[in-house]
């Protein structure tokens, strides 16, 4: 949870099993910040005999009416060609960047947590 604080998300909860985030264009943060083309998401946990497995669903509802815009001044400043080329690159650009990026920060999110509860066991 801490992670996605970091990342200055509009809210973010969680109850016993999960934490809910959302996060979006809309946001005084730096373009790069993870969640910037994620609108919403989840994050669950469960428990098996060895294993805390996380799995997450992530939304992009948002991204899609703002590229839209953007294409439709491309379009009208530019060319449709150009306007296509800039749909095709921005939401395939937001899907990678996010699928490559947001799996890294909740590893390492799970390593802190796993280093600082080794350290609370030797205290």
């Amino acid at each position: 949870m801490f992670a996605l604080e970091d990342a200055e998300p509009h809210y973010v909860s969680s109850d016993a099993d999960s934490i809910r985030f959302r996060g979006g264009p809309f946001r005084f943060v730096w373009n790069w910040n993870i969640l910037v083309p994620i609108s919403y998401g989840r994050i669950t946990f469960s428990v098996d005999s060895y294993h805390v497995l996380m799995r997450y669903h992530v939304s992009f509802v948002e991204l899609l009416p703002v590229t839209l815009i953007c294409c439709g001044i491309l379009c009208l400043v530019g060319s449709p060609t150009a306007a296509l080329v800039f749909l095709v690159a921005n939401i395939t650009a937001s899907h990678l960047s996010t699928w490559l990026r947001f799996p890294v920060l909740l590893r390492d999110a799970a390593e802190h947590a796993l280093h600082l509860q080794q350290v609370r066991e030797v205290a």
